[in-house]
């Protein structure tokens, strides 16, 4: 646990800043200005002491009581608004339970799982019936699908697993958070106890207080009534051996009321140590108090680290899901653009086989022999042309073979001219499949860098997944502690707007020792002077003594068995002088308290400056 100390307050008072502060205006319900803030702290960090007070009139005395009593209201306040930042930050601790419980519904369970492998059995139903056309392709486009499909999958499933993980730790969280409130449950019970035994022992030293001082006058009487005794019987020329008597019994009453103060002062000091330990644990309450409210905070920015991390992680997997849904589109778009071309290409060949076809039967049509009828109709043509006029019809002869040779090469040409379109075709068909396959190429190399890209994400992801995964284990184990010490800080804070260790307390506390400190040295000064007046009685004894030795005629050289009065006379001074030291131990005891009370008061008003500033 973390030490706090606190600092000296060597720092005077300035009373330019008390004297600015306006009582009058907070007579009502307003809000505290920067004056008062500022008097507040400067009251905090300053030495409040004789020295400072010495000089002031009583107006400036009584403003700056009501100065403190204000700083002591707005501690307070100050309290009041720390225990609403415990609420705030309750409630932002079930916020994040239930952002994790909102995380798991929104990343999808088992049906958006069932939904994701419908899609991806609608995806391969249609590479397989792609396969049907083209084997080459179907393997590339399968590569594809596997390249694309496999990180979709493994990040949902890793996701799954990080869900998994995550509802275990919340459960684990919930089983600490109730062990922390059971522990703080018992705390609370502990520091009640420990403040009902403080009570009790206070309650018990007043009246050992009450008793001792009863036991000091009674023994103030006794000794006085025994010196009275022994004056009497000195003087008295009839030495009785009933005045003896009496004298010893009044000695041993003053010996058992020494011996029942002895033992008041003994349960005293016990009682005195009790409560000195008492103020110790409270004093480490308050210290554990400022050490919650710092884990309290370190837990509340530990939260809103991790929602981001996890908004940006949700970020992250939305892009991841674009780009698919992105690259299918493309997909797609090629595909149907292949089959298109594919269809007007095999119509296209459809067409020019019929063409040549035709071309081919009319080829040979004119490639075959002339048939009989056609023999004996032009050797009759040729026997009619026998006469003088057969100039004209030998005219007509060769213009009709000439013609049937100009068909032959037409038709010849033409197949010429289709044959070789079919080459261009062909060597067109087959460039169209080398750009196509090169664009494939360059499509699947772009989607491997892609791929390539996305895996490098994937393990950074999963790298600050790690990461964000042990700053979690520490939120767990940070929040399951500031959850348990909340509940105790608030049932501190619960105290402290009570009044039970409030500043206007503490101040009163002190004033209390200081009275309680002036009455111990009261009571010194006067045990001083009681001691002193013993001295001059002792003095006035030894004259009186020389006296009556002279009267008796003894030398003084002469030793008296005075076993009797030395031993009274001695167990007297011995007495006094415990009482002497027990009163000057008193003394430091409650110097030493009053130190440690107004340290306590200064860290504690240091921490409620702190709390004011913070807010």
């Amino acid at each position: 646990m973390a030490r706090f100390t606190v600092s000296s307050k060597d720092r005077p008072l300035d009373w330019a800043v008390v004297t600015n502060v306006r009582v009058e205006e907070y007579q009502e319900d307003n809000a505290p200005s920067d004056g008062l803030i500022m008097a507040t702290q400067m009251l905090l960090t300053s030495r409040l002491d004789e020295k400072a007070l010495l000089g002031r009139s009583q107006d400036e005395l009584l403003h700056l009581a009501r100065v403190l009593q204000l700083s002591a209201e707005l501690s307070a306040a100050l309290s009041e608004q720390a225990q609403d930042d415990v609420e705030y930050l309750e409630g932002q601790v079930k916020q994040l339970q239930l952002d994790f419980a909102s995380s798991q519904v929104a990343l999808g369970g088992d049906e958006a799982l069932k939904q994701l492998n419908e899609a991806n059995r609608e995806l391969e139903d249609m590479y397989r019936r792609l396969d049907e056309s083209e084997r080459e392709r179907e393997r590339l486009v399968e590569e594809v699908e596997g390249l694309q499909s496999a990180p979709s999958n493994l990040e949902q499933l890793r996701l799954q697993g990080e869900l998994d993980q995550a509802r275990e730790e919340n459960a684990r969280l919930g089983r600490r958070l109730a062990i922390a409130e059971e522990d703080a449950e018992r705390e609370r019970e502990r520091a009640s106890k420990h403040e009902m035994e403080l009570a009790e022992k206070t309650q018990r030293l007043e009246d050992v207080h009450a008793a001792l001082k009863h036991k000091t006058q009674d023994m103030e009487e006794l000794r006085a009534m025994v010196q009275a005794e022994q004056r009497r019987a000195e003087l008295s020329d009839q030495g009785k051996s009933g005045d003896r008597n009496k004298l010893k019994a009044k000695n041993r009453e003053l010996d058992r009321m020494l011996r029942e103060n002895k033992l008041l002062e003994k349960a005293n000091e016990d009682l005195r140590s009790a409560k000195f330990k008492c103020a110790e644990e409270v004093a480490q309450l308050s210290e554990t108090t400022v050490v919650l409210d710092a884990r309290v905070r370190d837990a509340e920015e530990v939260a809103a680290t991790l929602n981001a991390s996890k908004r940006e992680l949700e970020r992250k997997m939305d892009a991841l899901r674009e780009h698919a849904a992105t690259l299918e589109l493309k997909l797609e778009e090629r595909d149907a653009l292949l089959t298109t071309f594919e269809r007007k290409f095999a119509s296209q060949c459809a067409e020019w086989q019929a063409r040549e076809s035709q071309l081919v039967s009319e080829v040979e049509s004119l490639r075959q022999p002339p048939t009989e009828p056609d023999r004996s109709a032009r050797s009759t043509s040729r026997l009619v042309a026998e006469e003088p006029r057969s100039s004209a019809g030998a005219d007509i002869a060769p213009a009709g073979h000439a013609s049937v040779l100009n068909g032959s090469g037409n038709l010849a040409s033409a197949l010429r001219d289709a044959r070789s379109k079919e080459v261009l075709l062909l060597e067109a068909y087959e460039q169209l499949e080398r750009d196509t396959k090169a664009e494939v190429c360059d499509a699947l190399a772009e989607q491997d860098d892609e791929l390539n890209a996305l895996r490098g994400d994937v393990q950074r992801l999963e790298q600050q997944l790690k990461a964000e995964r042990q700053r979690f284990v520490q939120l767990d184990e940070a929040l399951a502690a500031a959850q348990g010490d909340a509940d105790e800080a608030r049932s501190q804070l619960g105290a402290y707007e009570s009044g039970v260790y409030g500043l206007p307390d503490a101040m009163r506390g002190l004033k209390m020792l200081k009275r309680q400190l002036r009455s111990v040295e009261d009571e010194l000064g006067a045990t001083v002077r009681a001691l002193n007046q013993r001295g001059e009685q002792m003095e006035d004894l030894l004259e009186e003594n020389r006296m009556l030795r002279q009267r008796a005629g003894l030398p003084e050289e002469e030793a008296l068995d005075v076993t009797g009065f030395r031993a009274a006379s001695q167990v007297e001074l011995e007495q006094l002088r415990a009482l002497c030291r027990q009163l000057e131990k008193e003394v430091g005891l409650l110097e030493d308290e009053r130190r440690a009370l107004k340290v306590e008061l200064r860290f504690r008003a240091k921490w409620q400056g702190m709390e004011a500033a913070r807010l």
